[in-house]
């Protein structure tokens, strides 16, 4: 399942803007990874919690979502799960 339009186009510009910058000032890159991290640590868990307690989302349909194996899919919900904040 694709990401909404508008995120696939908000990533895809975050991206490129980053490509361009990372040559010439690499330090606001190491600046803005740091604040996708710190988005990252926070959204991640949120999200996971709210998947996991719907005991009704079986993880055959949150790989299906996810696009990966059931066993990726689980990985990937523990590491948000634990993931410090």
């Amino acid at each position: 399942m694709p990401l909404p339009e508008d995120l696939a186009g908000l990533l895809r510009q975050l991206r490129e803007r980053l490509d361009e910058l990372v040559d010439d000032d690499p330090l606001m890159v190491v600046k803005a990874a740091g604040e996708l991290e710190a988005t990252v640590a926070f959204f991640g868990p949120l999200a996971t919690r709210i998947v996991t307690s719907s005991e009704q989302l079986p993880l055959a349909r949150i790989a299906e979502v996810l696009g990966m194996t059931e066993q990726a899919a689980g990985s990937r919900l523990r590491h948000y799960e634990y993931m410090d904040l």
